[in-house]
């Protein structure tokens, strides 16, 4: 744990190959912590080496492969690759629209999940599976009675699907 709240420290100063080296000796430490992995991805990330990232985050998914979180930040690291060109774009997207939908599965009601998911489902051109993804949410939604801030999501679902 030194390692790491050393490494967090030191993200926190912006002083990123710093947090990477004592995330690097924390995953050494403990190589079956998924939390460890799933910080050097976000350190990688930070400093834009998006393609690592996505490595640590497919480490995370193979250690705890019901987190959620981990499938969405190697979705989000993809995406950010084939931005910066490190990756090409539509291997890199259509990975992150496995990985997204696999998040969206674990945690429907994660809706900025849900819109990253829409987002690349429309950048590879397929607009009719990103509506059914908002309405299958919807009616999930709608007929649940014990979701907190319901109102609220079913707003964000409609104007998701309004862009």
């Amino acid at each position: 744990d030194a390692y790491n709240n050393l490494a967090n420290l030191k993200r926190a100063e912006h002083q990123l190959p710093e947090a990477i080296a004592q995330l690097k000796l924390a995953v050494q430490a403990s190589p079956r912590n998924p939390n460890y992995y799933l910080n050097l991805g976000s350190a990688y990330s930070d400093y834009e080496q998006y393609s690592s990232a996505a490595e640590m985050f497919q480490t995370v998914i193979k250690l705890a492969p019901n987190f959620a979180r981990a499938y969405t930040a190697c979705g989000e690291a993809l995406v950010r690759a084939a931005e910066a060109g490190q990756q090409t774009e539509l291997s890199a997207l259509t990975k992150a629209e496995e990985l997204f939908t696999m998040a969206v599965e674990l945690a429907p009601l994660e809706i900025a999940t849900v819109r990253k998911l829409v987002r690349v489902q429309a950048a590879l051109g397929k607009t009719e599976q990103a509506l059914g993804v908002l309405k299958k949410i919807e009616e999930g939604v709608k007929s649940s009675t014990k979701i907190e801030g319901r109102a609220e999501f079913l707003e964000e679902i409609e104007a998701e699907k309004r862009r």
